[in-house]
């Protein structure tokens, strides 16, 4: 969908292992939008959305909802998310697949 990949390309940083999605515009975002941002993030960083279910989609946007940060779910094997704040206007959400990202997530807490 071209939509979505133009929304993507305005809110999203790339690098390795991680997007990054800046979380003040995909909150304002139409609920339809904020899935399918979410399957396509999850496909450019996997190459696939295989065993994603709607209730991992739908739990990503109540923990980008929530005003509180330094949060993370555990999606599948391969792919974690994590909502930190990097100062109280701006978050940092990432559906990540590198383990290096993921341990320096869990030793800043």
């Amino acid at each position: 969908n071209l939509e979505v990949e133009n929304i993507y390309k305005k809110i999203s940083c790339e690098s390795l292992g991680k997007i990054e999605i800046e979380l003040k515009t995909f909150n304002n975002l139409h609920i339809a939008m904020k899935q399918n941002l979410i399957l396509y993030t999850i496909k450019k960083l996997l190459g696939n959305t295989k065993n994603i279910e709607k209730v991992n989609i739908d739990d990503i946007i109540k923990i980008s909802m929530r005003n509180i940060g330094n949060k993370y779910m555990i999606l599948n094997k391969k792919l974690k998310l994590i909502k930190k704040f990097k100062n109280p206007d701006t978050c940092q959400y990432m559906i990540n697949n590198s383990e290096e990202a993921w341990k320096k997530f869990i030793n800043y807490k």
